[in-house]
């Protein structure tokens, strides 16, 4: 052991090790049921009022259609007059376009879609359900030939104001 300590190098090795096992070691107290506590419980109460429930979660910070394109890739929550609606029965996945904020001429509009798909989700057609209401919609912003849309599968991401 003499041998060991009597070097400079050995010594110093030795306490780095030391230390390191103590590092290691000093995370190790903390049990599951203490680190659960601080844990964030997903809402699944239905809120009334200015926030928005959604199958995903809670929004209560709402962004104007005009914004919308500043969001791309974020999940948010839009808000806005539904201006016109087509449902283009013909066209490949048969969507629906709930143009907000402006028709869809207008390259200044933000587009909800629903896809054929997810029609049956509605009570009603969704083009006449939500014609010239203003509406919040929740979803990932999405650019689409230079105007913001949403795509939503179910009436709980949408809701009229």
């Amino acid at each position: 052991m003499k041998k060991i300590l009597g070097n400079k190098n050995n010594i110093t090795l030795l306490a780095i090790i030391m230390l390191l096992v103590i590092l290691a070691f000093s995370g190790c107290g903390a049990s599951n049921d203490e680190s659960s506590d601080n844990a964030v419980e997903p809402s699944t109460s239905t809120n009334v009022g200015d926030e928005f429930e959604s199958t995903i979660g809670t929004f209560s910070d709402v962004v104007s259609w005009s914004d919308a394109d500043q969001y791309v890739g974020e999940y948010v929550t839009v808000e806005g007059p539904v201006v016109s609606t087509y449902y283009a029965e013909s066209s490949n996945g048969s969507p629906t376009f709930l143009d907000v904020g402006g028709d869809y001429s207008s390259a200044e509009r933000f587009t909800v879609v629903i896809w054929e798909e997810d029609r049956d989700n509605f009570s009603s057609a969704p083009e006449d359900m939500y014609a010239g209401e203003t509406i919040k919609v929740s979803g990932t912003v999405e650019m689409y030939k230079g105007s913001p849309e949403i795509e939503i599968t179910s009436p709980d991401d949408i809701e009229i104001k």
